[in-house]
């Protein structure tokens, strides 16, 4: 198999697993009441340990900002987060999480990290950090080729 072929096939993979542990990680939080993207959008918060605006979030998770509009409502209307109008420009909302956000992230936290624990429960040390390795790596060129892109572009 040559390279091209064989990163075809290995695009294809990533896109199956992808999908599979995105169906495995819904399967695994509602019984939480929780959705994957919900989850998400309070992982992100508290990694950041501060409010972000949606057009933030929305970067960060790789999501439509309408699309996550919608989720950021449910999320609301849960008590999950709350929107907060910046007080130099009220134009601007950020997002924050509340208390039973934060409640809700220790407990969906602790069911997802058993699920990933069992994901890559067949994998040695050496292998995860091989793999680690490996999607850094792939990460950064990513990165690197949508950043010129969008230069290439800004430049027209």
């Amino acid at each position: 198999m040559n390279v091209r072929d064989q990163a075809y096939k290995v695009w294809d993979l990533w896109h199956i697993t992808s999908v599979l542990m995105e169906k495995h990680a819904e399967d695994t939080l509602a019984p939480l009441n929780i959705s994957y993207p919900q989850f998400l959008v309070l992982y992100v918060l508290n990694r950041s340990g501060k409010a972000a605006t949606a057009t933030d979030l929305a970067k960060q998770l790789g999501r439509n900002p309408n699309a996550l509009s919608m989720i950021l409502d449910r999320m609301e209307k849960n008590g999950l987060v709350r929107k907060v109008r910046n007080l130099p420009d009220r134009r601007l909302v950020r997002v924050a999480m509340t208390k039973e956000g934060r409640e809700m992230l220790t407990t969906t936290f602790e069911a997802t990290q058993n699920m990933i624990e069992k994901m890559f429960a067949a994998f040695s040390d050496e292998e995860l950090e091989t793999l680690s390795n490996l999607i850094t790596k792939l990460q950064k060129d990513t990165s690197q080729q949508m950043k010129r892109k969008m230069v290439a572009i800004a430049g027209k």
